[in-house]
């Protein structure tokens, strides 16, 4: 039989009120000389393997111990080991995760409603393609804890701000600087993406006309294999391309490869996000990318410090350093990861 809270309270001479309250971590309540006490209730819980009772906790304290995250390209193995890590960390905090996804084009608001019909104690809300009036609207009427990341013109919560305008920016300057590309294409994406911006700012500093942006609906490995295709039926083709994200670039490369291209022999290509496989993959792709771990380890402090009660009436947007990977896809040699 399971352990209860009076079980634990009885083995550690205490009564049940302050067992509860060292458990929940609550010992700002206690005088020093309680902290003995505070130790022998920690060693009792850990003797006989307790286990709180999520349910009855929750409607003691009106939680329900799970965070929400919406996330736009579910698929992305970026966004995998984003969620990943949050869970890792929630899970250490005694909360749980929801996950909803939100293609492009989609009304996210839909997701957010499921996830507060749920109850949840906190929000994380991913780079949103359509961040609009009445979201921000439903945002402020929630009532709970919000943070963001990638979201242009937050209103009301945290959020951080991932600068890819500048890395495709950075990205598009090292393939004219150091590799002499001139024609240079962008492509992936919609209407949405801010990263053209980043592509067409660098190719205005070095007097080079920006081409078009080359749009697409989706950003998978389907799309980018169909755009590496219909690149090498259009002659003259590029001698770069700047991909909106590392999935859309391999699939670009699969395209060109099956059209008898080579990469980077006939041209030049890099991706966004630095995902595992980039490493791995021939050519190795050159990306650029957060440190996913860092990012999910900022997203919950800002909103376990909210949730906790440590509400501030300051908002604020924090800069998160994206670093470029220079590798073989664009000419560069990398040593082989280990």
């Amino acid at each position: 039989m399971a352990s209860t809270i009076v079980d634990v309270a009885a083995k550690a001479g205490v009564s049940v009120s302050t067992a509860s309250r060292i458990l929940n971590g609550g010992t700002k309540g206690l005088r020093r000389d309680a902290v003995g006490r505070a130790e022998a209730v920690l060693a009792a819980a850990k003797e006989l393997c307790y286990q709180p009772n999520r349910t009855a906790r929750g409607l003691v304290l009106k939680r329900s111990f799970t965070i929400g995250v919406v996330v736009t390209e579910i698929h992305n193995p970026v966004r995998t080991r984003l969620i990943d890590a949050l869970r890792s960390i929630a899970f250490q905090r005694g909360f749980g995760v929801m996950v909803s996804g939100v293609n492009w084009g989609e009304d996210p608001g839909r997701q957010l409603s499921n996830l507060l019909h749920h109850q949840v104690d906190g929000l994380i809300l991913s780079h949103l393609p359509n961040y609009s009036a009445s979201l921000q609207r439903q945002l402020r009427e929630c009532g709970i804890p919000v943070v963001g990341f990638g979201i242009a013109g937050a209103a009301g919560f945290d959020n951080l701000a991932i600068d890819y305008p500048q890395a495709v920016y950075e990205l598009t300057c090292h393939l004219i600087e150091q590799h002499g590309a001139k024609r240079i294409l962008f492509a992936g994406g919609d209407t949405h993406s801010s990263r053209y911006a980043g592509y067409c700012r660098a190719m205005q500093a070095h007097g080079l006309p920006a081409a078009p942006h080359r749009k697409t609906e989706k950003v998978t490995l389907a799309s980018g294999c169909a755009m590496g295709r219909d690149l090498a039926a259009n002659r003259p083709i590029p001698e770069a391309v700047v991909c909106h994200n590392d999935i859309f670039a391999m699939g670009l490369i699969a395209g060109l490869r099956d059209a008898g291209y080579s990469v980077p022999g006939d041209l030049l290509v890099t991706g966004i996000d630095n995902i595992e496989f980039a490493s791995y993959s021939n050519p190795r792709l050159t990306t650029a990318g957060v440190e996913v771990e860092t990012l999910a380890g900022q997203l919950c402090e800002r909103l376990f410090r909210q949730i906790d009660g440590e509400h501030s009436t300051d908002v604020h947007e924090t800069a998160v350093p994206v670093r470029c990977f220079f590798r073989e896809s664009c000419g560069c040699r990398e040593i082989p990861p280990q």
